[in-house]
């Protein structure tokens, strides 16, 4: 797979071509993919994608998904009272193949930074009867997210103030990309699919996403070939995944079960553009 320099965020080219004597020790990093049914019947369903403000210090410029590193708050233990069903946490680990706080960890910090960077809750409801339960209302997640973003509280006390719930069979485990050799900031991230609401409303963080759009995986990557979506591989290679599901049911189901390779890429400078190898 290529992708011409000119469809490359800013400032990519500066790194790519050099691969250091030693390597930056990745980090554990979780990314969410949030999907909403399309318009009408028929209509593919939505994925978001957000643009990382110039000034980031990872691809700058890039269009991704929201995410962002796991703090070790993340790995809190209290969280899994909140996840429903109780028993997933242990399901989650044989999934990701790590030890359970790691696992906690991974997914609580990917539905943590979408809140941060997002607005949107995802993943979240408050229980409401034995019948029905009932979402998270604006207001409080508002007001719980200030404080989430001025570090005055941490995701186990941020579910607690909204009175929230996981509910983890709206989220799918999909990818596990890990930074290639040459980026100075290099992440061990797991991707995660979740399924939202249409209603559900985007609010960016500006000082660290600069826009935000809703597209179905299709027409996402005919914008990026167009050279009107500059991303990154893992980005493009998550969609080119999703681009064949119709349903935000069906792509849950999709990734329900099955191994998710570790891909550690090899990035290749040429002419016309970057290569990426995947051994």
């Amino acid at each position: 797979m290529k992708i011409p320099w000119s469809k490359l965020p800013p400032g990519f080219a500066k790194t790519v071509r050099i691969i250091p004597a030693q390597p930056a020790t990745p980090r554990q990093a979780a990314t969410v993919v949030l999907m909403r049914e399309g318009p009408t019947g028929g209509r593919p369903p939505e994925i978001l994608l957000v643009r990382r403000v110039r000034s980031s210090g990872f691809v700058p410029g890039a269009w991704v998904f929201p995410g962002g590193r796991v703090d070790r708050a993340d790995r809190d233990p209290a969280t899994m009272l909140r996840w429903h069903p109780h028993g997933s946490p242990n399901e989650l680990a044989d999934r990701l193949g790590v030890r359970l706080p790691e696992a906690v960890g991974f997914l609580n910090a990917a539905l943590r930074e979408c809140l941060e960077e997002t607005g949107i809750g995802a993943g979240l409801f408050r229980r409401g009867t034995e019948a029905s339960d009932r979402e998270l209302t604006e207001t409080a997640r508002s007001t719980v997210r200030q404080r989430l973003l001025a570090d005055r509280l941490d995701w186990a006390s941020t579910l607690d103030a909204l009175d929230a719930h996981v509910d983890v069979k709206r989220i799918a485990y999909i990818a596990h990309w890990v930074t290639p050799l040459q980026e100075p900031r290099r992440y061990d991230t797991r991707f995660f699919l979740a399924a939202v609401p249409r209603r559900a409303v985007l609010d960016l963080a500006k000082n660290e996403m600069s826009e935000g759009t809703w597209l179905p995986a299709e027409d996402a990557l005919r914008l990026h070939h167009r050279g009107e979506l500059p991303m990154v591989f893992p980005t493009i290679r998550t969609l080119e995944s999703l681009a064949d599901l119709r349903s935000v049911e069906s792509a849950l189901a999709h990734f329900a079960e099955g191994r998710v390779r570790r891909i550690l890429p090899r990035l290749i400078a040429e002419e016309d553009g970057v290569r990426m190898v995947i051994d």
